[in-house]
């Protein structure tokens, strides 16, 4: 039936969106993990530079 074949093509094209949408998010967060990593082992880095 052509509706529903339009309809499941609909749905594809949906979900390969959100797949999109969710790889981009996670990297985005992943990104900030990163960072954070980052600025935690410099903070870390620089406060035993103190204690010296």
């Amino acid at each position: 039936d052509e509706g529903m074949e339009i309809c499941s093509r609909e749905v594809r094209a949906l979900s390969n969106e959100v797949k999109a949408i969710e790889a981009d998010q996670q990297e985005k967060f992943d990104q900030v993990v990163q960072q954070m990593e980052v600025a935690v082992t410099e903070e870390a880095l620089s406060l035993k530079q103190i204690e010296k």
